[in-house]
């Protein structure tokens, strides 16, 4: 990584810092500036205005999303579902982390064309996995409409389930990415 690739990044992960403590409104590009140690002019010298830092941050945050899937895809034993399960699993460590970030994304995304169309491509990304995963993409569909309703649950604060129900969701939606299920219909 050169130079000015590791401050951009470090910019972008100051206004990450940001985001989940305060929120995408409370935020301007001089607080982002001074949480990363520099001039107001070196953060605009990447990012002309808070719209392009908020959409590469959301492209960061996507790229970085898809990437722990596919690590945690890679330690499934199972192949068959075992994107799904990957996502499943970060999900759930998503939504105990880092639902503040998650929050001031989606602000992002609705304040923001482009950044709408960033998160919209993550998810074109991730239908298309999860459908071409091994086992009945219509059942995979409902897997990925099940943890969207969690994050969407927990990000508006709509009825979010506790612990242990969101546990046991997740456990019930983990068991159908397996082949051995898809068997049982």
């Amino acid at each position: 990584m050169t130079k000015a690739e590791e401050k951009r990044r470090h910019i972008l992960e100051s206004a990450n810092q940001l985001l989940a403590s305060r929120g995408l409104a409370d935020i301007t590009l001089d607080e982002v500036a001074k949480q990363a140690g520099y001039s107001k002019g070196g953060v605009t010298h990447y990012f002309a205005n808070k719209n392009a830092l908020l959409l590469s941050l959301a492209d960061m945050l996507n790229q970085e999303y898809l990437g722990r899937i596919e690590g945690a895809s890679l330690k499934e034993k199972e192949k068959v579902g075992s994107w799904s399960r990957g996502m499943i699993n970060i999900s759930n460590h998503d939504l105990l982390s880092t639902s503040d970030v998650n929050v001031a994304l989606v602000a992002g995304a609705l304040a923001s064309k482009e950044v709408s169309e960033s998160v919209s491509d993550s998810f074109a990304i991730i239908q298309q996995k999860m459908a071409s995963d091994g086992y009945d993409p219509v059942l995979a569909t409902i897997v990925r409409l099940a943890i969207d309703g969690l994050y969407y649950s927990e990000l508006f604060n709509a009825s979010a389930l506790d612990d242990e129900m969101r546990g046991a969701v997740l456990e019930r939606v983990r068991s159908w990415t397996f082949k051995e299920h898809d068997e049982k219909r």
